[in-house]
């Protein structure tokens, strides 16, 4: 059976879009998802609905000043606290961030982070220090950005995020230091 079969058989009802909408999806008795209709290999990863399919960076697509490795992903978080984006980004568990404040690893711009509820904005770095070298003058770190806020429920505290992020980053000391110790 054909797309255009699938489609025509099932005309009654409203169809609900496979691409992203601006806001959380709308259901409505009797609506079919595209999903219904040709599964979830049928429709490309670029329009599944909830898909967290991510970019990775390397030399050739990448800005001259952004470090290659990252990893460009779009998560939904309840707030844009410090904790909750790192959580999201890293995929951390936000005891691990919590260690990571007490331990004084926590960097917010390149300023050590004080409180971990410190509100976030677009174009903030977000830096968790794992380790210093000093011998060796380098510091390992693991580092989100947050790119842009793809929408936001005025309703509900929810918001769909475009974050970039670095596992392992890997500066000499001159270049991180901004880095207050």
């Amino acid at each position: 059976m054909t797309h255009l079969a699938r489609l025509l058989a099932v005309s009654q009802r409203p169809l609900l879009a496979a691409g992203r909408c601006p806001g959380p999806p709308r259901w409505a008795p009797g609506t079919v998802c595209a999903r219904q209709l040709w599964g979830r290999a049928g429709v490309p990863a670029a329009h599944r609905l909830g898909s967290k399919r991510s970019a990775a960076g390397t030399a050739a697509d990448a800005e001259p000043s952004v470090p290659e490795g990252y990893k460009d992903v779009e998560r939904r978080v309840q707030s844009l606290r410090f904790d909750v984006v790192m959580k999201a980004g890293l995929d951390l568990a936000r005891n691990k961030i919590e260690d990571g404040l007490y331990a004084g690893r926590l960097r917010l711009n390149g300023r050590r982070l004080l409180k971990k509820s410190k509100k976030v904005k677009v174009g903030d770095t977000l830096d968790l220090v794992a380790l210093e070298d000093e011998d060796a003058g380098t510091v390992r770190l693991k580092r989100v950005v947050l790119r842009e806020i793809l929408w936001a429920s005025p309703e509900e505290d929810k918001f769909e995020v475009s974050l970039r992020r670095w596992k392992v980053l890997e500066l000499r000391r001159e270049e991180g230091s901004k880095l207050d110790s």
